[in-house]
């Protein structure tokens, strides 16, 4: 009997203890809430659309092409070689199959870390969305980035990219509050250690 009461008290107890625990303030989780909002205030989605056809994109009145290029690294560095290089991603895209090509930009190797593609397009404007057209290496991209007229760059998505074969990767935003007309892309070589990563062209959709 004695031992039944001495229970029922201890559970007592340990329930008011753990009532107690419950109600400490926790700064970590509040910290954590908060960083989490701005973080989806910034970032967004990918959304492949299959419905959008080659054409469309194309054809797309908000849709630019960029008119200049640089790359934290390129196939033909030491040479200067125009193949490869990142000048092979402004333009329209010019390749038709998954394949390696010259008219696409690579980086100087294959499966060897993190690399950037920065493109620059004629008119700055806010930005809807940034379609990346990969052929070769598909699915290697890890971030994109927006950088504001004034120089100062925005996160708008970080995430495993699903695409594959040739295909684009579509980062569709809701509109900008910023003009930008620079994209810089971060890709993972190591995502296709087998082959080269290559984008054929990206172009940058948003209003004047």
């Amino acid at each position: 009997m004695k031992k039944g009461i001495m229970s029922l008290a201890f559970l007592l107890l340990a329930g008011l203890v753990m009532m107690g625990i419950g109600c400490l303030p926790t700064e970590k989780k509040s910290t954590t809430t908060e960083s989490t909002d701005v973080v989806e205030e910034e970032v967004e989605t990918v959304n492949i659309d299959s419905k959008l056809t080659n054409a469309a994109i194309l054809a797309d009145t908000n849709g630019q092409w960029a008119v200049s290029a640089t790359a934290s690294t390129t196939y033909n560095d030491a040479t200067g070689d125009a193949s490869w290089s990142a000048q092979q991603t402004t333009g329209a895209p010019n390749v038709t199959k998954y394949a390696d090509s010259v008219y696409a930009w690579a980086p100087k190797e294959k499966n060897k870390g993190t690399v950037t593609l920065e493109l620059t397009y004629a008119d700055p404007v806010y930005a809807t969305n940034v379609r990346i057209f990969e052929n070769l290496g598909s699915g290697a991209a890890t971030k994109v980035e927006l950088k504001d007229i004034d120089g100062v760059y925005h996160e708008v998505w970080t995430g495993t990219d699903p695409t594959k074969g040739l295909n684009y990767l579509q980062v569709n935003l809701s509109q900008r509050s910023y003009k930008s007309n620079t994209v810089r892309i971060t890709l993972d070589t190591t995502k296709s250690p087998e082959e080269w990563v290559e984008v054929d062209a990206v172009q940058l959709v948003g209003t004047k």
